[in-house]
């Protein structure tokens, strides 16, 4: 996909609603061309015939579904036969729930490529009666298609909630619809709730055009349903895009009926770890009569297996158990919601733009909710009109001056004496920096699969960094090297680990970091610390007793130390032994084939990768679209500085 200013709103859009199936029309996507969205599959039904002049593809309709929801559910595409019309069978795993889904299109009846609405109607109920008796059934999408006052049911026959309208006009398509909708016995679920909204709002005018439909019997599954315009969801993102769509956002709740289960699922545990109110941390953690019988007993029992089985790592659970069961007592656990919310205006914004905006907003919620005479309504739209056009207008124009006086900056900087901020600049530019810095939670099978679950991925990272020590009993070390530095005094280095350099690791913490895998938050390591003292010098005792038993014969001129740390915190000055050889220091480490730095800025991972001429070429002409344009004396500093020695350097390794 194409990286764009509406690339990053649909982005804000999927993260907004938080849906666990999101329906798409008019995807614009040509024959096998996917979507990749993080976190979740996409299944589509692209167009098979376009233009071969034709700038991109046109129509389309597909779903994107969260992973959690494919590891639950089998989901699957049951019929694409028909333009505009997908079927999705999502079937759980564990219980006989099964819910099909249909996503339409139907195109408006002014462009060349007309669908009959007869035709695509007649596709469709032949869908719901191959599947209406196999599970619940879904139809959402863009129908182009007004109702008008029609009724979706059998007035005096049918059971069913009327719906208040908000859109008065009717066409052919709507007339259609609604015969469709009588004769299977489903209702659309727009005015049945709290949701008296247009689903189109543009300049050209106003309509209800978008449906979710259920059968009659389903309707009581639905908790909520809602219509959110994008006016309101750019205010509450916000990020303004340089091109605001013109459909709303329809959302539902659907609930999921009891069944009994018919096997048992390995998806019941939960990879969702509590986040405790640890400002609400009371004065008797961890010191009360009632648990410090029970520290007394975990630390026997912690003596115990280490003396008796040699497993630390037995014994570190035993204490982080301890640890959780505490807060889990004594500590709140906070539900992970945030009121401060991130502003995602452009860089360009100002008091002028934002005013405009909200006479935009003004407007148009004037002229939507008005039911006034006909001639009123009129002005109201053309004034809502004049308004849009004035902020597209005022947005275009502060948006080139912006990129004009960056452009100038930047041309102002390559020719100061001190190059490193023009670099510093050119450096902020790409899309490395909107990348997700942290370590992907997966690993690939032997078969070619991604793997996500949280226990098979930690039980592969511990098979593979165990492997890294294992001893080879058939390596050798030469014998120049084992008599290197043999008269050197290197006791020193094997010195226990004294209860101030762990105080002051911890202590060096910073709050509100992500937690390792014991889960337990650097503001608890802390506080126990100095609550603990006598218990903490004991447990060091016995692990320094332990690692003095246990010897390591590793190769270490493979192994090096990287101190994983924040750009202000300095490179330890500790000194570290294994096998009598003193281990040195690297700024990066590479796993798995990915490079990881000293500050986890993945700017050595980069660096790497951009040794690929095309890569190169790639990233250059990324900084000239994000830039806006740039001069022809900047661009061809970056081509002879960026791509030229890569081309060399490739060129160097084949050989040429």
């Amino acid at each position: 996909m194409r990286e764009n200013d509406n690339s990053n709103f649909r982005k804000l859009v999927l993260e907004y609603s938080n849906c666990d199936i999101l329906a798409l029309t008019e995807t614009f996507l040509r024959e096998n061309e996917s979507l990749e969205v993080p976190g979740y599959k996409f299944y589509g039904n692209n167009r098979k015939r376009i233009h071969k002049n034709a700038v991109r593809g046109s129509g389309g309709v597909g779903v994107l579904i969260k992973k959690e929801i494919v590891d639950t559910y089998s989901c699957e595409i049951i019929n694409s036969d028909f333009e505009g019309i997908l079927w999705i069978k999502l079937n759980a795993i564990d219980t006989d729930f099964c819910v099909y889904v249909a996503v339409c299109y139907l195109p408006p009846a002014g462009p060349s490529r007309v669908i009959e609405p007869d035709l695509f109607f007649q596709n469709l109920l032949e869908g719901v009666y191959s599947y209406q008796n196999k599970g619940s059934i879904v139809i959402c999408g863009d129908f182009n298609s007004r109702v008008g006052r029609n009724l979706d049911y059998i007035e005096g026959v049918d059971n069913v909630k009327p719906r208040t309208v908000v859109d008065f006009s009717e066409n052919h398509s709507g007339d259609v619809f609604i015969n469709f909708l009588c004769d299977t016995n489903i209702s659309m679920l727009n005015g049945r709730f709290d949701d008296r909204e247009f689903t189109y709002i543009s300049p050209t005018g106003k309509s209800v055009v978008d449906y979710m439909c259920v059968p009659y019997e389903d309707i009581d599954n639905i908790l909520d349903f809602k219509i959110i315009p994008m006016s309101k969801i750019i205010c509450e993102c916000n990020y303004v895009p340089d091109r605001i769509p013109d459909h709303s956002l329809l959302c539902c709740d659907i609930r999921q009926p009891k069944f009994e289960q018919t096997s048992n699922s390995a998806h019941d545990s939960t990879d969702k770890r509590k986040r405790y109110k640890l400002n609400l941390m009371p004065d008797d953690f961890l010191s009360n009569n009632e648990i410090l019988d029970v520290v007394n007993s975990t630390i026997l029992q912690i003596e115990n297996s280490i003396r008796i089985s040699g497993n630390i790592q037995h014994a570190y659970d035993a204490f982080t158990t301890l640890i959780h069961k505490e807060m889990d007592n004594k500590i709140p656990v906070s539900n992970g919601y945030s009121k401060r919310k991130k502003s995602l205006y452009k860089p360009y914004w100002n008091n002028t733009l934002n005013c405009q905006w909200e006479k935009v907003c003004a407007a148009e919620k004037s002229w939507l909710k008005s039911s006034i005479s006909n001639s009123r309504k009129r002005t109201l739209k053309e004034q809502f009109c004049t308004e849009r056009k004035t902020f597209d207008r005022l947005n275009r124009k502060y948006k080139r001056k912006y990129q004009s006086e960056e452009r100038q900056k930047m041309e102002d900087k390559l020719y100061a004496s001190n190059q490193r901020d023009f670099w510093r600049s050119i450096g902020k530019i790409g899309i490395q920096n909107e990348r997700t810095k942290c370590i992907p939670s997966a690993v690939v099978n032997e078969d070619g699969t991604i793997d996500t679950n949280k226990n098979n991925v930690l039980n592969r990272w511990r098979d593979d960094f165990k492997n890294l020590f294992t001893e080879d009993s058939n390596f050798a070390i030469p014998d120049e090297q084992e008599n290197v530095h043999e008269q050197r005094d290197i006791s020193a280095l094997n010195e226990s680990i004294t209860r101030e350099e762990v105080t002051f690791a911890i202590i060096s913490a910073k709050n509100r970091k992500a937690t390792g895998i014991d889960d337990i938050p650097a503001e608890m390591t802390s506080y126990y610390l100095r609550r603990m003292n006598p218990v903490y010098r004991k447990m060091l005792d016995i692990v320094t007793e332990w690692c003095e038993a246990w010897k390591l014969s590793i190769n270490d001129s493979k192994t090096k130390i990287v101190h994983f740390r924040p750009p202000s915190i300095d490179i330890s000055q500790s000194t570290f032994t294994c096998g009598g050889h003193t281990l040195l220091f690297t700024d990066s480490y590479k796993y798995l084939g990915v490079w990881f730095d000293e500050h986890l800025t993945f700017q050595k991972n980069a660096k790497e990768l951009s040794k690929a001429a095309s890569r190169a070429l790639g990233a250059l002409c990324g900084k000239v679209i994000r830039a806006g344009g740039m001069t022809h004396s900047v661009f061809t500093k970056l081509y002879n500085t960026m791509v030229e020695p890569v081309l060399s350097i490739r060129k160097w390794c084949l050989g040429i």
